[in-house]
């Protein structure tokens, strides 16, 4: 991640749900790895989807990130593995194995925060190495290479 860019990027507030799509987070926290935001949602594109987050200052205590979202399921397709990287720590794994929206919750640990241009920042990076081309498997076109569509993001202090 840049420097300069860091130091642009709006502020999150804790406690605040974002949603994905066009209309709140668009692609301005976006790094690589993502499809074009759609209505109320942003898809991955890739095995790997960075987005980077900055808050004001590093959080005193541990901080719960919530993402609401569906992991791309096909009769071929039974799960989704998910790893998510918070600046380069392992934050947490989910096996996505239904067709719905799932509420997943991460802890992470006021450690895993940089420090930077009087900013804390963090660089998330949701590791799916299940994601696929639909156009591998149909005749519908989408080159996309999709494992989860996000739909919102929030950071909150323990405990909620």
């Amino acid at each position: 991640m840049h420097l300069e860019r860091v130091g642009n990027l709006p502020d999150f507030e804790l406690g605040v749900t974002r949603f994905f799509g066009q209309g709140d987070l668009n692609d301005t926290y976006f790094d690589r790895g993502w499809a074009v935001p759609e209505m109320n949602h942003s898809w991955n594109d890739g095995i790997d989807a960075s987005l980077s987050v900055s808050l004001k200052s590093r959080p005193a205590h541990a901080c719960a990130l919530r993402i609401k979202g569906t992991p791309y399921l096909t009769d071929d397709i039974h799960h989704q593995d998910m790893t998510l990287f918070v600046n380069g720590y392992r934050a947490a794994f989910w096996r996505l194995d239904a067709r719905q929206i799932y509420s997943l919750v991460a802890d992470i640990p006021s450690e895993f925060w940089h420090e930077r241009n009087g900013k804390s920042f963090a660089k998330f990076v949701w590791h799916i190495p299940g994601s696929v081309k639909p156009a591998q498997s149909s005749s519908n076109g989408d080159r996309r290479q999709l494992g989860f569509c996000f739909h919102e993001f929030t950071l909150d202090t323990w405990p909620t």
